[in-house]
């Protein structure tokens, strides 16, 4: 299933947002000593999607807008902060993960809902969480209740998102910044571009294979090309993207579209309720004829790290070269 957010992405958001983090001066602060958390000093200021935040301490009622977040967190050590989560009825808590409340069930919960829970971080998902429409509250609104905020792979009111890796990498050395854990987010980085180097290694020499990213919602094929799917694409070991022509993050396309392209794989993007294998069937059944079903080459993907940004989306990259690059991930579907 599409996520609600995904189909307003693709309209609204057409182009790429830096997200800029900088210390703040002792000549924009107070005159009182700056705080100190785990060796960082504050206040830091933080820009992201055109708005200005100024965090003089590490946030501790973190209101995260999407339940798979939580991992990203916890990968920084600040899970401990978070207080609840939006978006409960589009998907649950990651596995581990238990005592966090659901604050709405909606992607977009009203203004009433959001601050009455007192946040003083609003982790977004995107902006259309807290642009001041359809009742959610605007930014304005989060500031004059002592809230700040900050939206996942700039996932701005302008555009789509980042569209490569280093969009996860600098969320996590901004949101380590904003929790004073700015060593362990370097670290953490470190890592990740390590074992993203391993992945790569996986294809040698190989040429790069071509690949069809789908969604299949009600019997309609949609062709997935850009935002978090296009990360996926093009990390790591890459891949041939058979939709990089697309205009926006997905298109509606004919299954003969699809069949025509002779792809060596399909990447098939799923959202609860829908599972790997009930996602698995429906791209038999749609697609039997493809050389790639008959190949046993169909990846399932998780929508919820694909879109959410952070640790679960780089996962995806790893499982996706790891799947076809070193033989590890092959669906069979016999």
């Amino acid at each position: 299933m599409i996520r609600p957010r995904s189909t307003v992405r693709c309209l609204l958001l057409p182009v790429a947002m830096a997200l800029v983090v900088t210390a703040c001066s002792s000549a924009s602060s107070s005159s009182a000593p700056p705080t100190t958390t785990s060796g960082a000093v504050y206040p830091v200021t933080v820009t992201n999607c055109g708005h200005t935040y100024t965090f003089t301490k590490a946030p501790t009622r973190v209101l995260i807008g999407y339940p798979t977040q939580i991992e990203t967190l916890a990968a920084l050590g600040v899970q401990k902060s978070v207080i609840g989560y939006l978006s409960g009825s589009l998907s649950p808590l990651p596995a581990g993960y238990s005592g966090i409340p659901v604050v709405s069930p909606q992607y977009e919960a009203s203004r009433e809902v959001i601050l009455g829970a007192t946040p003083d971080f609003f982790l977004m998902d995107s902006y259309q969480q807290a642009n001041g429409t359809n009742g959610t509250p605007a930014t304005s609104d989060l500031l004059a209740a002592g809230a700040n905020a900050y939206a996942m792979q700039g996932n701005c009111a302008q555009n789509t998102g980042a569209t490569s890796v280093d969009g996860i990498y600098d969320d996590l050395t901004n949101l380590g910044k904003i929790f004073g854990v700015e060593n362990r987010a370097a670290a953490l980085v470190a890592k990740l571009k390590n074992q993203l180097s391993a992945a790569s290694a996986l294809r040698g020499n190989r040429p790069e294979v071509k690949v069809a990213t789908i969604q299949i919602y009600a019997g309609k094929v949609y062709a997935m090309s850009g935002g978090g799917h296009g990360v996926v694409l093009s990390a790591g070991a890459g891949f041939i993207n058979e939709f990089a022509s697309l205009t926006g993050e997905f298109a509606q396309v004919s299954p003969e579209q699809v069949l025509t392209l002779n792809t060596d794989w399909i990447f098939a993007a799923y959202s609860p309720p829908d599972t790997p294998a009930t996602t698995l069937n429906e791209v038999k059944t749609t697609l039997a004829g493809s050389s790639a079903v008959m190949d046993g080459h169909v990846l399932p993907l998780d929508n919820n790290g694909v879109e959410v940004g952070g640790i679960p989306l780089f996962n995806l990259v790893i499982q996706a070269d790891q799947a076809v690059y070193g033989g590890g991930g092959t669906t069979s579907t016999s």
